[in-house]
């Protein structure tokens, strides 16, 4: 789980699943991973570009 700021995060997890809230962790969005690995940690430098890792090297970058 990383959060930006006070109401902006991401959580991932198991078979790729990431969601975003907005609201502080009062809603949560499914988002697109793209795989079904499992993600071990996620992290955020701004609204829009981060990284996620999971087994045997996945790095998967997004900046949306």
């Amino acid at each position: 789980m990383f959060f930006i700021s006070e109401t902006t995060g991401w959580v991932a997890g198991n078979e790729g699943v990431i969601f975003k809230t907005t609201d502080g962790g009062t809603n949560w969005e499914p988002q697109n991973s793209d795989t079904t690995a499992g993600l071990y940690s996620i992290h955020f430098i701004d609204n829009n570009t981060g990284w996620m890792v999971g087994p045997s090297g996945l790095i998967i970058y997004t900046t949306n």
